[in-house]
């Protein structure tokens, strides 16, 4: 497995395998325009996981602020799921954040998404009360 950055080109280059990694997600609504959309540090900090050249996970990242990482969009493949890859690449964006001074991780899980909720709160994060809606629950880590 490698990791490469994800780029606007490495997207056109593997687009259709980039958008089945998550296909089987019932709340799943990425499109082209969501993948491609400039945030602040994006190209700097989202990565693609590769097997044998071709993807097998990614995580879509930006700083909205100093010192915050949010994490966007997460997603392994269906083949690669409980393999202990999701592990491997939300270690990836600690690193990320850890080497560019960030000192927190924040996200947004859908509410009707229980495994992701359980991915998450067994790796460190917490619920943030105020910011929850209807649909998702906010979620940050600090990064030590």
């Amino acid at each position: 497995m490698e990791i490469w950055n994800f780029t606007p080109n490495l997207f056109a280059d593997c687009r259709s395998s980039i958008l089945s990694i998550a296909e089987d997600q019932p709340e799943e609504y990425w499109e082209d325009k969501h993948f491609l959309m400039d945030l602040p540090r994006k190209w700097d900090f989202s990565f693609v996981v590769m097997n044998e050249r071709q993807p097998v996970g990614y995580a879509i990242l930006s700083t909205p602020e100093a010192g915050r990482l949010h994490l966007h969009h997460f997603m392994a493949s269906p083949s690669s799921r409980g393999s202990g890859l999701g592990s491997q690449m939300l270690e990836e964006v600690v690193t990320r954040g850890k080497n560019s001074a960030c000192r927190m991780i924040t996200l947004k899980v859908a509410r009707s998404s229980e495994r992701s909720q359980k991915f998450y709160l067994k790796r460190g994060f917490s619920v943030m009360d105020q910011l929850c809606s209807d649909d998702y629950l906010f979620l940050q880590r600090e990064i030590a």
